[in-house]
């Protein structure tokens, strides 16, 4: 699992670079993986370019009182 930043990075480059043992580099490219947002449960996300949009749907007890 990656960090935001390792994902950021990634993301930007379209590659990452990780030591896969003393001395060997391992170069991993964007052909080499899938890339996927997901939303946790109980939000939902829709991005359009470069903005992400994510909302809460949980609803609680002030929200049932509204309607």
């Amino acid at each position: 699992q990656l960090s935001q930043e390792e994902v950021q990075n990634f993301v930007s480059t379209g590659r990452a670079v990780y030591e896969a043992t003393p001395g060997e580099e391992v170069v991993v490219t964007a052909e080499d993986v899938l890339v996927e947002k997901v939303a946790k449960s109980g939000f939902s996300n829709t991005t359009n370019g470069q903005y992400t949009v994510m909302l809460d749907t949980n609803v609680t007890e002030e929200l049932l009182q509204e309607g």
